[in-house]
């Protein structure tokens, strides 16, 4: 069985949580329901994504599944290859890179590198995120393909299928236009979000404003990194049969919000199109945390175990976005399979909250064991029985 409970849960805004009986699937097959979709202020021509990377929600979403050129954000694939060798050691930042003659010839945005030349790992690197450089993305590829430009785009689609973006193929490191290299806003942004979490040590890289190689200094193609302080990344890029694609994201006043648009009409529209987005996701919605790392939200019954209930909750603190006209219309619903059979491990998922607005499930979230429930010895089930315990 699955239990269903309604309890109170006091926040900066008030969400009611509720809990009763129903028979339901396992706890991590996913619901179908149809979430409401926000109005943002203004229609943008370009496809789009706002997503609140604190509540995992997408607040706009435009076209998101439609294929389009990636440009240079093609580039943030490149960039995470990089960075993981980086994190492994497979790669050092001061090893340097023999500069190929193709990689000099490469078409598009360049630092000037010369055929011949050994240029750091991490000048290359900053080079490729804040000018867009082709001839430094190449080489890296170089590198990480063992000499096979082929063998690195294979390494690209595969951690592309790895991290869910279902509708990307990446031809090539650069961005370059070439037939069928084609992403969507969706999978760009799985791409964003996992740069920006699984390498919070080299995402800063993402904020340089300009770099200067070899006395010739240029600026990151990403406007907004002049405009708003709280933008910190990610990347631009431009092809004449794609248009001026833009991902920016944003940290401060507590919120952390990443905007992708695909297919602007000029760098200028793009700029203007993401910090409409941008602010329109700031001043229309809050995100509160809802429950901290390691809360115990409820105890479930747990039957032949060295425990009588296990205290559920989650790992990590849990956020919720909601307009901040409509955050006293939300209640959360708590479900779990109950009772559970010992033995039960810390981490295993146990049920998840669900936050209904209006009718609408806008989001869920997996509830899980917070601590290890062993089975009974014989002994103590001998002992219970005969105590009746």
């Amino acid at each position: 069985m699955t239990a269903h409970k309604i309890l109170p849960v006091l926040l900066s805004i008030i969400l009611g949580v509720s809990h009763a009986m129903a028979a339901s699937p396992a706890p991590n097959r996913p619901t179908a329901h149809a979430a409401p979709t926000f109005q943002t202020p203004e229609t943008l021509t370009a496809a789009h994504i706002v997503t609140d990377l604190q509540s995992k929600q997408t607040l706009s979403a435009k076209n998101i599944n439609a294929p389009v050129e990636p440009a240079a954000l093609t580039q943030l694939m490149t960039a995470y290859l990089v960075f993981k060798n980086l994190k492994s050691g497979n790669i050092r930042p001061e090893e340097t890179l023999k500069i190929r003659e193709s990689a000099w010839k490469s078409d598009g945005s360049r630092m000037f590198v010369r055929p011949g030349n050994l240029i750091r790992t991490d000048d290359l690197l900053k080079g490729m995120i804040a000018l867009s450089a082709n001839d430094a993305a190449l080489t890296l590829a170089d590198k990480l393909g063992n000499g096979s430009i082929e063998n690195f785009i294979k390494q690209m689609n595969e951690e592309a299928r790895r991290l869910g973006m279902k509708d990307t193929l990446f031809k090539n490191p650069t961005g370059l236009s070439q037939e069928r290299q084609v992403s969507t806003a969706r999978d760009l942004a799985l791409l964003s979000e996992a740069l920006i979490l699984d390498f919070p040590e080299y995402y800063p890289l993402f904020s340089i404003k300009s770099f200067k190689f070899k006395n010739i200094e240029q600026n990151n193609r990403n406007i907004l990194l002049y405009r708003d302080s709280g933008v910190n990344g990610l990347k631009a890029g431009h092809t004449e049969s794609g248009g001026y694609n833009l991902a920016v994201s944003y940290t401060g006043n507590g919120r952390h919000i990443l905007v992708i648009t695909l297919g602007s009409e000029s760098a200028e529209i793009r700029a203007s199109d993401n910090s409409k987005l941008l602010n329109w996701a700031l001043q229309s919605f809050d995100t509160p945390k809802i429950h901290s790392a390691g809360e115990i939200v409820t105890k479930i019954q747990v039957l032949g175990g060295s425990k009588k209930n296990v205290h559920a909750g989650f790992p990590k603190g849990v956020y919720i976005t909601l307009p901040h006209t409509q955050a006293k219309t939300a209640e959360q619903i708590l479900e779990t399979i109950q009772p559970l059979r010992a033995p039960v491990r810390k981490g295993q998922v146990l049920g998840k909250i669900k936050i209904r607005q209006n009718g609408y499930t806008i989001a869920e979230k997996e509830i899980v064991a917070l601590e290890n429930v062993e089975k009974k010895n014989w002994w103590k089930k001998l002992w219970a029985r005969l105590t009746g315990q």
